[in-house]
């Protein structure tokens, strides 16, 4: 709750399963790094990072995505590659280069 002037959060490689609903307090981030977790989802507050430019989730455990992550500035990358996510997840914010290779169980 205190890091209020964050810009990079590198949290590559740990095994969190989550992201706090906080993380969308960090008003500055302008990077968040999150690749080779095992993260289930991402909290819909991540739409409230303004400023972020670069979100990357490469190969985590993400089945599905909140539908505001398209409300990330236009301009953000978004590396996606290497999780479980449905087609139907591809939003039109996300190009097929930060979509990447997915590897769904159970899609419809």
């Amino acid at each position: 709750n205190n890091l209020s002037n964050l810009e990079g959060l590198y949290i590559n490689w740990n095994a969190l399963t989550s992201l706090p609903e906080t993380i969308g307090d960090l008003q500055n981030l302008t990077e968040l790094f999150a690749n080779s977790n095992s993260l289930n989802s991402i909290p819909s507050s991540i739409s409230n990072l303004g400023s972020l430019q670069t979100l990357l989730i490469s190969y985590n455990n993400l089945k599905y995505l909140p539908e505001n992550i398209c409300d990330l500035s236009e301009n953000c990358f978004i590396n996606l590659s290497g999780n479980m996510l449905c087609e139907e997840y591809n939003y039109d914010c996300i190009s097929n280069d930060e979509w990447g290779d997915q590897y769904p169980s159970n899609c419809p």
